[in-house]
């Protein structure tokens, strides 16, 4: 938590020798999965989660964008229950996000009507709630409390309005005492306003 705290100081103070600074509060959905299918289970599927938040492009051809987002994520899993009958359960886990990226406009800048913007870097998610169908009984508690990945985006700038899509790889496994426990991982769209 001091190296994230530590990091937004640094961004901060930088900040005031950078040209160009934007805020894009955003709303968008989130489709989370599995790195792989944790032992026991048959399948995993993927559902549609949200995100709202807010970043600030600091920068104009090259920039750092920080950002803030609360969300939640879904994923359903069918695992084997007594004597060989499937059971489904339903996970959902919010969480804060707070993406660092560092981006490049491959089209325009942030002062153009029109850009495309390349991204990517480091995210961290502070789990603040579990929903669990209770067939686990899982909760918060199973959960590790800061959970990290890396992601990878493109964006597209249109006046005042913009559009990000990116890719997130979780870098740590998302259970407590679980041994070859999966990671989440998952794809992110959203959209929003720049001023």
């Amino acid at each position: 938590m001091k190296k994230l705290v530590l990091l937004f100081v640094a961004v901060a103070i930088s900040s005031l020798t950078w040209s160009q600074v934007s805020i894009k509060p955003g709303i968008g959905i989130n489709v989370t999965d599995f790195s792989k299918v944790p032992d026991g289970t048959n399948n995993v599927q993927a559902k549609v989660g949200y995100q709202i938040g807010a970043s600030a492009l600091i920068g104009d051809k090259l920039y750092v964008e920080p950002g803030v987002f609360v969300q939640k994520q879904s994923t359903d899993f069918v695992v084997s229950g007594i004597e060989g009958q499937k059971v489904d359960i339903s996970n959902q886990i919010s969480s804060i996000r707070i993406p660092v990226n560092v981006g490049y406009h491959i089209l325009g800048s942030e002062s153009s009507p029109f850009a495309l913007r390349v991204f990517g870097g480091p995210t961290a998610s502070i789990v603040t709630n579990v929903k669990e169908s209770n067939i686990l009984k899982l909760d918060k508690s199973d959960y590790k409390g800061m959970n990290w990945g890396a992601q990878v985006g493109v964006g597209v700038d249109l006046s005042f309005l913009y559009l990000d899509v990116s890719y997130e790889w979780g870098l740590n496994e998302f259970l407590k005492n679980t041994s070859n426990a999966p990671k989440l991982q998952g794809a992110y769209i959203t959209a929003g306003i720049n001023f």
